[in-house]
């Protein structure tokens, strides 16, 4: 497994990553754990590591209100995101059918039609992918639409829109679909919603979601291209060497004699 560095995200862009690595906590600590419910579980077949694994509650199409899931509390952590009026959603899913299902959810009360904020249907049972953003589903304000998926294997998803309007879908490092015109985002309530629809709990995903991610701004083409191979890690910021720690004390040492 190839493990790279976060590239060329400013600081603060990366506002939530939930790598399902043993555990469906945020490694940013930017925003709580995500609580896994109606038979969501973490295993070890993930793309990178371990995955959320919503397969027991979905398989075939759940009871509607019913779907596994996994849901993260409400907070500040997307807010930035709405100050920017710029958003992307990075993730890697192994899909075992094509039924009706929604991946994520970024919950917003202003947005209407269930709190529909950002999310994606990945895909519906037409095979269609729908990037919603801002209520639903009004082309080209709300809704863009692309193809690409791929039953029983691994693939990686873009959802992302700039300040300027232009929505994107990027599957596998290309560009899927593209369209300008989406309205501003409506302001966020910080609850994420893994593996069905918002407020409703319906349309559950089957199958498994690793790598999910929300930046505050849209990612560029080569980062899009590198994270659909490799994993997104945080870069921590390097303890001082014992050289430089010496020099910094030989410098107040000399400061001292001086005063």
């Amino acid at each position: 497994m190839s493990v790279t560095a976060l590239p060329t995200v400013a600081s603060g862009a990366l506002l939530v990553h939930y790598p399902f690595d043993g555990s469906s906590n945020d490694a940013t600590g930017n925003a709580g754990e995500a609580v896994l419910k109606n038979g969501a579980v973490i295993n070890s077949a993930g793309r990178f590591g371990g995955a959320l694994d919503l397969t027991a509650g979905n398989a075939g199409g759940a009871a509607e209100g019913s779907s596994s899931n996994a849901i993260v509390a409400g907070g500040t952590h997307l807010d930035s995101a709405f100050a920017n009026n710029a958003i992307s959603v990075s993730f890697h899913q192994l899909n075992n059918n094509v039924q009706n299902s929604s991946a994520f959810w970024l919950h917003s009360v202003a947005a209407g039609a269930g709190d529909r904020g950002v999310q994606a249907h990945t895909p519906w049972s037409n095979g269609t992918i729908y990037f919603d953003q801002s209520g639903c589903c009004a082309s080209p304000t709300q809704r863009l639409t692309g193809q690409g998926i791929v039953p029983g294997v691994w693939q990686h998803f873009v959802f992302q829109r700039d300040a300027g309007g232009n929505m994107e879908i990027w599957v596998d490092g290309a560009l899927s679909a593209s369209s300008p015109g989406a309205e501003p985002l409506d302001a966020f309530e910080g609850i994420i919603t893994l593996g069905s629809e918002g407020v409703t709990n319906n349309n559950g995903f089957d199958g498994l979601i690793d790598d999910f991610a929300v930046f505050d701004r849209m990612l560029t083409p080569s980062e899009i291209q590198q994270f659909s191979t490799n994993p997104i890690a945080i870069n921590p910021v390097p303890e001082p060497s014992g050289a430089l720690f010496g020099i910094l004390g030989s410098g107040i040492l000399f400061l001292r004699r001086r005063l």
